[in-house]
């Protein structure tokens, strides 16, 4: 509006480039053939784990980073209830989730905790390793760069093809 104010021809600013990667979107059929690769995997219990963890990102829209941070208090399985705590921005929230989805938290906390007193062979009522309520073969926490490892070999066993080179299928993704 004031003539002595000079505008900048067009393409001398570049616009401002989106460097997001547009997510890949799965399909039910999709999330049953990673559950199923995931299963494949070597042991019983890391088969359990990936399993559960893949299942809670598809039905809560968690991020990986959450799911692996789980600490078994954080999981109320009377109230049905996820506290995150810590998340993006620092920021913590409770997340409710469905009874079908508490029946398969509680029942892999069972086996995981049934697999640890074979392995130990100590007292019914022992202590974790961890208290992580994801754990490794070992026992210990989950560790999301094992999960980032491991979840593009279930992406290629379950013959999820990517769609473009911004679309391999990731875990963050599952969440969509």
């Amino acid at each position: 509006m004031d003539p002595a104010t000079e505008i900048p021809p067009p393409g001398l600013i570049p616009a401002p480039s989106s460097h997001r990667i547009v997510p890949y979107i799965y399909t039910e059929h999709d999330i049953t053939r990673l559950l199923t690769a995931a299963g494949r995997l070597h042991s019983a219990h890391r088969a359990d784990t990936y399993q559960t963890l893949i299942g809670l990102v598809a039905v809560t829209g968690m991020r990986a980073g959450e799911t692996v941070r789980l600490d078994r208090d954080d999981v109320d399985l009377e109230q049905g209830l996820l506290t995150i705590r810590n998340s993006k921005y620092g920021k913590s929230r409770q997340i409710p989730v469905h009874p079908s989805t508490v029946d398969a938290l509680a029942d892999y906390a069972r086996r995981r905790d049934a697999r640890r007193h074979r392995r130990d062979g100590r007292a019914h009522h022992h202590a974790p390793s961890a208290t992580s309520f994801f754990t490794s073969t070992t026992g210990t926490r989950l560790l999301r760069d094992n999960v980032s490892t491991v979840f593009p070999c279930l992406v290629r066993d379950a013959g999820l093809a990517s769609s473009g080179p911004d679309r391999s299928p990731r875990l963050h993704d599952v969440r969509h």
